[in-house]
């Protein structure tokens, strides 16, 4: 701004009353530049001489090839799901950029369902009637979804789409299970058992109400081949041998998990009152006595697919992150379940390098760590 003001000879508030400087940026044929950190932006944005403008490069090269700078409008009509999508995406990017304002933002968006009235998505949306602030948080979601993304970080996506003054009731509900998207089981906490877990994602309703039917198998292919999972089919059938007393208990565990079995025994615990229907299961022994191969067997045998973790590979130097691994590993396996027409086999190897005794009076980090890694497994 201080540029502008010294070129053109004027203060700076003379700039911004010019309808001309108003009018390119409507057109967005200049735009404000939001390269600072976003702290960086919130102590100086207010200052008139440090608000920032830059040409957007597609213009200059344009001049330079001696053509006139057009704006750049797509068409925001017979969109697809996906490209309806990306519209509502590069809106939402335009308000973090501080090109158009949040209430701009919202007439946007209703403005490109409007002209998309006829996509089932669009009246999906009308028919649940939701409130813009609901509206707009759950079409990110949807944008994130179909983007590989397979939940959001609310802070940052509250940070991203609304003012500073609702961006905390807005979180507050969630953390109480009091918003409306979930309410209407749209949006739900990646992990309902660990809530101090602030990340949300589609629930199966959404993703079968917004997602096209045709298109869904790919989603679902995306997520096992994302969890790195080993499909029975991918297992080379062998033989193993084990003493009598060890071969009668596998051979239990086994038969209790083919599929009409476990499904009768499912039954069975919940005619009990039981929730938590799967087997924990400890192997022991020895290295090189059977315990990954079995567990590789089992999964061919019982036409189930096998999720394999590596314990001493969730443990990070950065504090916080070893936690925020473990609990993923258990979120993407309730993924896997979702997406799976059996109930796949989690495998968690060299457990030992965990499940050591607790020392109760030594407060050091490494043990401290150790202790929460501990409480967050055996949840």
């Amino acid at each position: 701004m201080d540029d502008l003001s010294n070129y053109i000879e004027c203060h700076p508030l003379t700039i911004l009353k010019l309808n001309d400087f108003e009018n390119l940026l409507t057109l967005r044929l200049i735009r404000k530049d939001s390269g600072e950190t976003r702290r960086r932006r919130s102590v100086i944005r207010d200052r008139i001489n440090a608000l920032r403008f830059y040409v957007p490069r597609e213009y200059i090269d344009a001049i330079a090839d001696g053509k006139k700078p057009e704006p750049n409008s797509k068409p925001t009509n017979d969109l697809s799901v996906y490209e309806l999508l990306d519209c509502v995406g590069d809106v939402i990017e335009d308000k973090d950029n501080d090109i158009v304002s949040f209430k701009d933002m919202v007439s946007e968006i209703y403005q490109l369902l409007n002209d998309n009235d006829d996509l089932p998505l669009v009246r999906a949306f009308k028919h649940l009637k939701l409130s813009a602030d609901d509206l707009v948080l759950l079409l990110f979601a949807l944008h994130q979804f179909a983007n590989y993304e397979g939940s959001i970080d609310l802070s940052r996506a509250l940070r991203l789409i609304f003012p500073s003054d609702i961006q905390y009731t807005i979180r507050r509900a969630f953390m109480h299970g009091r918003s409306e998207l979930q309410k209407k089981n749209l949006l739900q906490l990646e992990s309902a058992d660990l809530k101090s877990d602030k990340t949300v994602e589609l629930t199966e309703k959404a993703v079968e109400m917004f997602i096209p039917k045709e298109d869904r198998e790919l989603f679902q292919k995306r997520e096992s081949k994302k969890m790195d999972v080993i499909l029975p089919k991918d297992i080379t059938e062998k033989k193993l041998y084990f003493n009598t007393e060890v071969s009668n208990n596998l051979k239990l565990l086994s038969d209790s998990l083919q599929p009409t079995n476990f499904k009768r025994i499912c039954d069975n615990f919940r005619k009990e009152g039981h929730k938590n229907i799967p087997y924990t299961v400890l192997l022991h022994g020895k290295s090189g006595t059977g315990k990954t191969e079995f567990c590789k067997q089992l999964a061919k045998q019982t036409g189930r697919s096998l999720k394999m973790v590596v314990l001493s590979e969730t443990k990070s130097f950065w504090y916080g992150q070893s936690e925020k691994i473990l609990k993923g590993i258990f979120d993407e396996y309730r993924k896997m379940v979702k997406y799976s027409e059996l109930e796949p086999i989690l495998f968690i190897n060299e457990c030992d390098a965990l499940l050591s005794t607790r020392k109760m009076n030594d407060h050091s980090s490494i043990d401290q760590t150790n202790h929460a890694l501990q409480n967050i497994l055996l949840q």
